[in-house]
């Protein structure tokens, strides 16, 4: 029989992490003993306390109790109630880096999903006023 490894986290227990990725959710990550938890509302370089609200085998999802420290990149939303609803996931994450992230993103999927290795993915370009504005629309549809 192979050994199980042990989760080193614990349901409902906090955690002082440091966030290093986003997802392409806009998701922070951070790890403890290498196990990933997903966290909602992190940065890259914010470390914070974060309690733990599910365990999976590799990887768990965690709430932001408290910033310790804030990322570089962190900012005040313009939006008050961008981080509770959802619809700006990055909105707390300065336009510049917002940016950086999507391009990076574009580079990992290009290298990961397509196998391109060496390509050159140009700076992504930015707006003068990057609010009040919608570019996603969801249609229900009956029949087809």
């Amino acid at each position: 029989m192979s050994e199980e490894k042990m989760i080193p986290v614990v349901k409902n227990e906090s955690y002082t992490i440091t966030i290093e990725d986003l997802t392409v959710e806009g998701e922070g990550v951070g790890k403890v003993e290498g196990y990933a938890l997903f966290v909602p509302g992190g940065l890259p370089g914010d470390t914070l306390e974060v309690k733990v609200l599910k365990t999976k085998k590799s990887y768990g999802y965690a709430k932001i109790e408290r910033i310790v420290k804030p990322s570089d990149n962190r900012c005040v939303p313009m939006c008050p109630i961008a981080i509770q609803c959802g619809g700006c996931q990055l909105q707390h994450l300065r336009y510049k880096a917002q940016l950086s992230f999507k391009r990076s993103k574009v580079e990992e999927a290009l290298k990961r999903i397509g196998g391109f290795e060496g390509i050159k993915v140009e700076e992504t370009i930015g707006m003068g006023n990057p609010y009040h504005y919608r570019n996603k629309a969801q249609y229900p549809v009956r029949e087809v």
